[in-house]
């Protein structure tokens, strides 16, 4: 018989016990090693699982053998696409599995039935909300393709095929250290696709998506009508969508990025489609493609952007007139940030009834093939702008006057360099201002490594924007996190 080796668990003699008082956290400890006995394997965690569920415990814990290879061929759970293990239903709310993976892998393979790997269903009825944690697993190729399998919910739309490689219903997801990779949805969430969830937030920490797909929403994962979302380290890179974001396409109050690469995603929006506040700090945003109407690079286009110490590169929209290519919002503030060589039919930023906060950033090399008067760095109803560089920004549209800018307000704090300038920037303190025909040159090196967590624009020596942004400068450090000059000499340089 399959040895689970539950740890014993001592309670104090507290009398008569009460229904539902079994509170002690139980641990199930995987002994068989897959590589040796792949069936035996799979069939201790199948156990394992049935045993989470039936205990009562409030709070679980299994660990999977160390570096284990598991190999699933079939379905346990036969319904909406398929489950590889039991369903994980907390029994009260706050109920918690922790999964220690100790470095080992779920793998589907190709030739496999239909399956994800994971599944949470808490009850939405009941308010009972419950929590997935994961640690040190790798999930790959996980793919709920059957359109047979029956709804377990009963949905008259049908079995729900969402989520590669876990679907979770009103619980809190929790990941660290884990890997995502070729996992297939055709629906919603190539990896990880969220529900419901009416209480708690959901976190990623070093977390990395990799070439997952989904036919629906949501490449990598797929966050609808929750609470927070944070993202910490990791990447989500080469994933793709038919229908929305690539990366991160979300209904949330809010998604932060901290110290994320969101790289090379492709889809009907590129890297997140977030409907909910986005932040994104210290993070890397390069080379994702959109091919419909939303940006390349992140939209909240109901909702703000706060970016800070980031780049946008090289992101591009190839299926709109009317798409940005890196960030569009009702409200966007950008500080210490690059924005280069992004390509859509409107401007690299765009808040086009709303306001733009630029400070101590640059925005270079964007371009914007179509509209007039499109900016091809900024489109926006209110710019208020200090201490960056707007330029060598393009319109392609010939019959367009305006490169760099266009809105309807700007307020300007002074210290700017405009490539091109539109008519209705009145210069501060500071500012240098070219006009068309006389566009100015900030003469910045190319997008590269120069410190820090992500690759900037370095001035070349003799740089008009060099010691000539604030003194003191608002903002102590730069985005390499490198100390601006705090006295008049010198100065802080522009961007």
């Amino acid at each position: 018989m399959t040895d689970l080796r539950r740890l014993a668990r001592k309670r104090p003699n507290l009398g008569l016990l009460q229904l539902e008082d079994r509170v002690t956290p139980a641990t199930f400890t995987a002994v068989i090693d897959p590589t040796v006995d792949p069936t035996g394997a799979v069939a201790e965690l199948v156990g394992i699982f049935n045993q989470v569920n039936s205990n009562g415990d409030a709070n679980d814990t299994v660990n999977l053998f160390p570096a284990g290879r598991y190999s699933f061929t079939n379905a346990f759970d036969a319904f909406d696409g398929g489950t590889a293990l039991p369903v994980f239903s907390p029994t009260v709310n706050g109920s918690t599995l922790t999964i220690q993976g100790q470095g080992a892998s779920f793998l589907r393979p190709a030739s496999a039935d239909s399956f994800r790997f994971l599944r949470a269903e808490g009850d939405f009825l009941t308010s009972i909300v419950g929590v997935l944690a994961i640690n040190d697993l790798s999930f790959i190729g996980g793919n709920p393709f059957d359109t047979s399998l029956p709804s377990r919910t009963g949905s008259v739309f049908g079995a729900t095929q969402d989520g590669g490689a876990i679907l979770a219903n009103q619980t809190n997801l929790i990941t660290n250290r884990v890997r995502f990779a070729n996992n297939t949805s055709p629906q919603d969430g190539g990896a990880v696709a969220i529900g419901i969830t009416s209480t708690g937030s959901h976190n990623f920490n070093d977390t990395n998506f990799d070439g997952n797909f989904a036919t629906g929403k949501g490449g990598a994962i797929q966050i609808d009508r929750a609470g927070p979302a944070t993202f910490t380290g990791g990447s989500i890179s080469n994933n793709q969508s038919t229908n929305g974001a690539a990366g991160v396409d979300a209904f949330t109050t809010s998604v932060t990025f901290d110290t994320v690469a969101l790289t090379a995603n492709r889809g009907n929006a590129g890297a997140a489609k977030v409907l909910g506040d986005v932040f994104v700090i210290n993070s890397l945003i390069s080379d994702n493609t959109a091919t419909g109407i939303a940006t390349a690079g992140i939209s909240a286009s109901v909702s703000s952007i706060t970016v800070t110490g980031s780049t946008f590169a090289n992101n591009v929209n190839t299926g709109s007139v009317t798409g940005g290519s890196a960030l569009d919002a009702s409200s966007i503030t950008v500080t210490n940030s690059t924005i280069d060589r992004n390509q859509g039919g409107a401007a690299a930023i765009k808040a086009t009834l709303g306001t733009v906060n630029l400070s101590y950033s640059t925005v270079t090399r964007n371009t914007a093939t179509f509209g007039i008067p499109v900016g091809g760095g900024i489109e926006t109803g209110t710019l208020v702008i200090n201490n960056s560089i707007v330029a060598r920004n393009q319109n392609v549209d010939i019959a367009s006057g305006i490169s760099d800018i266009q809105a309807s307000t700007i307020t300007s704090g002074g210290f700017n360099f405009i490539g091109v300038a539109p008519l209705n920037f009145t210069a501060a303190a500071g500012d240098q201002l070219g006009v068309v025909g006389a566009a100015l040159d900030p003469r910045l090196g190319p997008l590269d490594n120069y410190g820090g967590p992500v690759p900037t624009r370095a001035p070349f020596a003799g740089s008009p924007v060099i010691d000539t942004g604030s003194t003191p400068p608002g903002v102590a450090v730069d985005a390499r996190g490198f100390a601006r000059p705090g006295t008049a000499n010198p100065a802080s340089d522009i961007g």
